[in-house]
């Protein structure tokens, strides 16, 4: 399976040390996601700080919705796939909506990251029934097929749909240990 590390390049260098907005640093961290870089040490600073500023918000209100939601998002690109699943499907669970494609897309990316592959290969084919264009299901279900299916065809044609929406950050390292791991 591909490497679970990542690497949010520059973008969130402007972002002040406390954000305001949880949702604008989840978005731009999930858009720079490399499975396979290293993050700088600002970038996780950032994230870590994020966190401890919505634990915090959950402590005091914990059905807060949005909160749970960018925790989630949060420790999956810290690195902390365990936590990042169930509060997720704490998440899911409590939604008074249905969850937007993008924050499902996450979901069925940390369970093929724990390598729960069932249930994220049935959450990221929801996802494309309902968004064919979903950069971050179609990427995370080229992922799939690549590592657990071997069909190598249908992983690059995913992998190129996913390129072609231009709104997903894809590493060249990251094609390239895809395109090993098929060989």
């Amino acid at each position: 399976m591909l490497s679970i590390r990542f690497h949010l390049l520059g973008l969130l260098a402007g972002l002040p040390l406390l954000c305001q907005c949880s949702a604008t640093l989840v978005n731009r961290a999930w858009s720079a996601y490399d499975p396979l870089g290293t993050p700088p040490a600002e970038t996780t600073a950032r994230l870590d700080s994020e966190s401890a500023r919505l634990e915090s918000r959950l402590l005091n209100h914990p059905d807060d919705q949005r909160s749970l939601a960018s925790l989630a998002d949060l420790r999956f690109l810290q690195n902390r796939e365990r936590e990042a699943v169930e509060l997720y499907r704490k998440y899911l669970s409590s939604c008074r909506r249905p969850a937007s494609p993008a924050r499902r897309a996450r979901f069925g990316t940390a369970l093929l990251h724990l390598e729960q592959n069932g249930e994220a290969r049935a959450v990221l084919e929801q996802v494309l029934r309902e968004d064919p264009e979903n950069a971050r299901a179609l990427l995370s279900y080229a992922e799939y097929q690549a590592d657990i299916v071997g069909d190598s065809a249908y992983a690059m044609a995913l992998l190129q749909r996913a390129k072609d929406t231009g709104e997903i950050f894809i590493p060249p390292d990251f094609e390239q240990a895809l395109i090993h791991d098929l060989n």
